[in-house]
């Protein structure tokens, strides 16, 4: 895992605590629940089917209950559609006073991954006529449904450049990698050259 997408995924959990206890404070000022709402318990892991608002975990050894959560992607709030089969997910849960063996019930719930890989990398060439580019010796295609974060002003394949560094979602669509996702991390200044 990257040394920079552990500090972004401690942040999103930080986030998503944080935003359960605000709404925790909120439920008890309006009623005396005895549910104790985003103490800070959560769960992640890899999403194996999702039926209706129900996502479960661990080939169905946990089960999540997602009516009432928040849902967040990227940069902003989705919809349990944008939760698929094989995302990486994490979800802070609502946390009951009595013994449940029912789902768990989130609050919130982040998709930290939805995609089949996930490279991080420099661009070592980009072919914007042929809408693809080359990351770690693989060739990555880019089509209309793939979203460009942090491109400013030219969010398409025109906007990237070789010996820049990019996170990478992709799957595999008729036998080749397609970029789901690119996100710009920053361009790798140029080496320096030593004269002898």
């Amino acid at each position: 895992m990257s040394k920079r997408l552990v500090p972004a995924l401690l942040v999103c959990l930080l986030a998503l605590t944080t935003f359960a206890k605000e709404r925790a404070v909120a439920a008890r000022k309006q009623d005396d629940a005895r549910l104790a709402i985003g103490s800070g318990a959560s769960v992640t892991g890899q999403v194996t089917a999702v039926s209706g608002n129900l996502i479960t975990l661990a080939d169905g050894l946990v089960t999540i209950d997602a009516t009432n959560a928040r849902i967040l992607h990227g940069d902003g709030a989705a919809t349990i559609a944008a939760i698929q089969r094989g995302a990486l997910i994490i979800a802070t849960l609502q946390e009951t006073g009595t013994v449940s063996h029912g789902p768990l019930v989130a609050t919130a719930i982040a998709i930290l991954r939805n995609a089949d890989v996930t490279f991080t990398g420099t661009t070592q060439s980009v072919d914007v006529a042929g809408n693809q580019f080359l990351l770690l010796n693989r060739t990555i295609k880019v089509d209309a449904h793939t979203a460009f974060v942090n491109f400013g002003d030219h969010p398409s394949i025109a906007g990237l450049q070789p010996n820049t560094m990019v996170i990478v979602e992709a799957n595999v669509v008729s036998g080749a990698l397609v970029a789901s996702r690119i996100t710009l991390i920053a361009p790798i200044p140029p080496r320096p050259e030593i004269s002898s």
